[in-house]
């Protein structure tokens, strides 16, 4: 059987942390500063690594993104696999990144990131948000967790997977990304306005003719 070979570009946003702290602050998108502001002034932050994460942290953790994630959940489910959550948190726990709570006045959290380190880069892994009123905490956690990388030596900064073009082609067929996954890569895209391309190669099974896919 003969398949057919898609090559494609896919992208994704980094951070460059070789940068200052001003200069990566200045390529976040314009209407996420204020929430970062207004976030940095008001809320208290909670991190956790190593030792710090013993099981009754985590389990607190886990609890957390589940109860920032209640909407998401509610309107297409539990996407956090237990094993993503625990490998994240197995990396923590041997100081490969770190897990960053964000609470307001009252102490309860509104937003969480977890960060997992690898090699020279840190990568936004997990985590949720509750809004303030008309804040986004979810806005601050991701850019402190950029800011912290930093200051751990990491190099770049990933706050979103590699992900392909909204729009697909596959033979005969035309993939659109859904919604609500369009609306995730666009929040991301805020952080920076570098990207990262990579080159993917998928082989298609369908058999060919001497005129084109059957």
């Amino acid at each position: 059987r003969e398949r057919v070979l898609s090559a494609e570009l896919w992208d994704r946003q980094v951070a460059d942390l070789l940068q200052p702290e001003e200069q990566i602050f200045s390529k976040v998108r314009s209407s996420y500063k204020s929430h970062l502001n207004w976030c940095r002034n008001n809320l208290t932050m909670e991190y956790r690594a190593g030792a710090g994460l013993d099981e009754a942290k985590a389990s607190e953790v886990f609890q957390i993104i589940q109860r920032c994630h209640r909407k998401v959940i509610e309107s297409r489910g539990d996407n956090m696999t237990a094993t993503s959550f625990l490998m994240a948190i197995e990396m923590c726990r041997r100081n490969q990144g770190e897990v960053a709570i964000a609470r307001s006045n009252d102490g309860d959290a509104c937003a969480i990131a977890v960060t997992t380190d690898s090699d020279d880069a840190a990568y936004y892994a997990l985590g949720g948000q509750l809004q303030l009123g008309n804040r986004n905490p979810g806005n601050f956690i991701i850019y402190d967790s950029i800011v912290r990388a930093k200051r751990r030596g990491m190099r770049r900064f990933h706050p979103n997977t590699l992900s392909p073009a909204p729009v697909q082609r596959e033979l005969a067929k035309v993939a659109v990304r859904p919604k609500w996954q369009a609306s995730n890569f666009f929040y991301k895209r805020g952080f920076s306005d570098d990207l990262e391309i990579a080159y993917v190669y998928r082989i298609l099974p369908t058999t060919l003719t001497a005129f084109g896919p059957r």
